[in-house]
C-alpha cells in the first residue's frame, strides 16, 4: 500500500546483510509512506506457500467485522509522516523515490465487509544519478478485510489480468495474485492493523506488515533467482468523502 542486485517498513536501503539477502525499499517524499522492502530468502519461498495455504484455510475465522461509512463514500488514502517508500536494487545502495502514492476506491454500502483500493504511484526516481523508474499497477488493486472488533485484518491483491510492474534500469519486478501452474498468491495476508482517528471526522490508519510474492525479469536482477519475497511494511491514513467533496466518518468494526 515506494531500484540492486546486492528491494510501502509501499524501510530504507541499507543494502545487502548477506548473498541470500537483498532489499528493494519504495520511498515517498510526500503523501503516506509506505515501505516496501523485498528481501531475497532463498528456500523461504517454500514457507510462503505453505503459509498462504494454511491462511486461505483459516480465512474465516479473521473475517467477520465491518467497514462503516455512509452509502457510496469515495476513499481516498495517502502516505505521510517520517517513514517514506523506498526501493534499493539489489547490490545497490541508491533509492528510488516517489513523489506521490494515493490509493482510491468507493464504499458503496453503508456496512461493507471489505474495502478496495487502486493504487498510483508518480514521480519515481533513483536517488543515485536520477534515472527515472516507473510503478505500473496495471488495474491491480488491494482489498482489505477486518476481523471482528475492527483492529485486525487481512489484505489481497487482486489483478485484473496484467501484474502490478516495477521498471527500474536493470530490470522489471511483478507483483501479481496468481503465481505457477496459475495457483493464487498474495491472498489473506495477515498483518494489517487499524485505529481510528478523529479530527473533524473520524478516519481510519491502516499499518501494514505483510510478506508477498514477487518475480523478477529480464536485467542482472536475475542472477538472485526470478522467485522472490517481499514484505509491504508503513501505514496509510484513509478518509471518506461524498460526491460534493466534503469528509465523512469511515471506521471499522
Amino acid at each position: 500500500m515506494t531500484g540492486a542486485v546486492c528491494l510501502p517498513r509501499l524501510t530504507t536501503g541499507q543494502g545487502c546483510r548477506n548473498r541470500e539477502e537483498a532489499t528493494l525499499p519504495f520511498s515517498t517524499q510526500k503523501g503516506t509512506p509506505m515501505s516496501l522492502k523485498l528481501k531475497i530468502l532463498g528456500l523461504g519461498v517454500l514457507a510462503v506457500m505453505a503459509t498462504s495455504a494454511f491462511a486461505a484455510v483459516n480465512a474465516g475465522a479473521r473475517t467477520g467485522g465491518h467497514f462503516i461509512a455512509p452509502p457510496h463514500t469515495l476513499i481516498v488514502g495517502t502516505e505521510s509522516g517520517e517513514h517514506s517508500l523506498h526501493f534499493t536494487p539489489h547490490g545497490k545502495n541508491e533509492l528510488i523515490g516517489c513523489t506521490s502514492a494515493t490509493y482510491s476506491g468507493t464504499a458503496v454500502n453503508e456496512t461493507e465487509t471489505a474495502i478496495e483500493v487502486e493504487p498510483s504511484y508518480s514521480g519515481c526516481t533513483t536517488t543515485a544519478n536520477g534515472a527515472h523508474v516507473t510503478v505500473t499497477p496495471n488495474g491491480c488493486k488491494y482489498r482489505f478485510t477486518v476481523e471482528k472488533g475492527g483492529t485486525k485484518g487481512t489484505a489481497d491483491l487482486n489483478c485484473p489480468g496484467s501484474a502490478l510492474e516495477i521498471h527500474h534500469p536493470n530490470c522489471t519486478i511483478t507483483v501479481n495474485d496468481v503465481g505457477t501452474g496459475g495457483v493464487e498468491v498474495n491472498q489473506n495476508l495477515s498483518g494489517i492493523h487499524y485505529t481510528t482517528t478523529l479530527e473533524s471526522k473520524h478516519a481510519l490508519t491502516i499499518d501494514v506488515n505483510v510478506t508477498f510474492n514477487t518475480e523478477y525479469h529480464g536485467g542482472i536482477c536475475i542472477f538472485l533467482g526470478t522467485h522472490q519475497l517481499g514484505e509491504l511494511n508503513g501505514s496509510v491514513t484513509v478518509k471518506g468523502t461524498n460526491t460534493d467533496g466534503e469528509q465523512v466518518d469511515i471506521t471499522t468494526t
